[in-house]
């Protein structure tokens, strides 16, 4: 099942189209979330719950074939944003230079979003002991309890921040979840993937970024070490 309303077209500029798996698409906050994308894959619909103090969630709507977004090192630096942890602290990507990183913005209400958390709690497992950073980023997702509700559920352990739709997806110029990027070691965004993604694709992806020499300086301009 996805959610209706079919987009056209793909997105500009965007890399190779891969296999038609559906996410969900973002729409003008103030609309209401259709039925299907509420449901846990492991629930019954019938029980599935919305953020209980979120009034307002974008629509949702069938996101055509994923696409993939490639850039060198050095062309696409991250936007300089600040995100809160779910204990209410500010943090942004600084603090993983070093680290190859796996940022993936996704919401409790989106069911493609869901479907994907067990493959990357799968490869943030195997990477645990590596220079490689998981990092999800939920959006419009109720309190963080709520959150942690759903993390617990699917034996996510990576850290998780959370951001409204002003602050978590306009910056980045994300239109639908789930929506993933990977950063290199100097934090320039190398791998922009739309829609839910595979173990062995998000792995191929990392080992890509980690078989490559360190470009040097980072987007703030600093030569990294």
């Amino acid at each position: 099942m996805h959610c209706d309303g079919e987009l056209n077209g793909g997105r500009p500029g965007s890399g190779p189209k891969r296999s038609p798996r559906f996410a969900v698409s973002l729409a003008a906050a103030g609309t209401t979330i259709m039925g299907a994308c509420g449901a846990r894959p492991d629930a019954d619909p019938a029980n599935a719950e919305l953020p209980p103090d979120t009034t307002a969630l974008p629509l949702a709507r069938a996101w055509p074939p994923e696409t993939e977004i490639v850039s060198g090192p050095g062309e696409r630096a991250l936007p300089d944003h600040y995100f809160l942890t779910l204990e209410g602290d500010t943090v942004d990507f600084g603090h993983l230079t070093g680290s190859v990183v796996v940022a993936n913005f996704w919401g409790t209400w989106c069911f493609p979003c869901l479907e994907e958390l067990p493959e990357l709690a799968r490869v943030d497992a195997v990477y645990e002991d590596s220079a490689v950073a998981f990092v999800g980023i939920s959006v419009l997702s109720g309190t963080a309890d709520h959150v942690r509700t759903f993390l617990a559920d699917f034996e996510v352990e990576y850290p998780q921040w959370s951001g409204d739709t002003d602050l978590a997806l306009d910056p980045f110029g994300i239109i639908g979840l789930p929506h993933t990027l990977i950063l290199d070691q100097e934090g320039w965004i190398r791998y922009e993937l739309l829609g839910p993604q595979t173990g062995p694709e998000l792995t191929d992806r990392i080992e890509a970024v980690l078989a490559e020499p360190a470009a040097g300086a980072g987007p703030g301009g600093q030569e990294s070490c």
